[in-house]
């Protein structure tokens, strides 16, 4: 109840402080409600001047928010552009590193086949290394054995 009167004091120009004019009374004589009715009209016109401006007021008040919300807007993007162009070396240093460590991963993984191939192959040659020896120790133990037989026959 109290919102509805404010609201209508602040449409009515109470506002601003200004106090609206009486009420005529009905009983009066004929040419004071004529002024009172011409009254009443430049009151009611220039009531409704000053809702009007009242509404200008606020237009130019939410035009103004806006133009300071549209600002502030352009300054975070500017500020984000900035941020981001700052950032953008060190991020370009990452990637670059990035890309040259999977292409050290990858060349790695080349060598670790290479080798356990290497290994598996040198594994080979220990085992047949120790048996070609213990044949060619055979061989040379049986060549000399013969040797001393041939020497002692003859």
């Amino acid at each position: 109840m109290n919102s509805q009167r404010s609201e209508y004091r602040s449409l009515a120009g109470g506002g601003e402080g200004g106090r609206r004019p009486p009420i005529p009374r009905r009983s009066a004589p004929p040419e004071e409600t004529d002024d009172v009715k011409q009254s009443l009209l430049r009151y009611v016109d220039l009531g409704g001047m000053r809702v009007e401006e009242q509404i200008q007021r606020e237009k130019l008040v939410e035009a103004v928010a806006i133009k300071e919300g549209v600002e502030d807007l352009r300054a975070v993007a500017e500020d984000f552009a900035l941020l981001v162009e700052q950032q953008q070396e060190p991020l370009d240093a990452v990637r670059v590193n990035v890309t040259a460590a999977l292409d050290s991963v990858a060349a790695g993984r080349e060598q670790i086949a290479e080798a356990s191939e290497r290994n598996a192959s040198s594994r080979k040659l220990f085992c047949f290394f120790p048996i070609f020896l213990t044949i060619v120790a055979i061989g040379s133990l049986v060549a000399l054995f013969f040797k001393g037989k041939i020497y002692k026959n003859t």
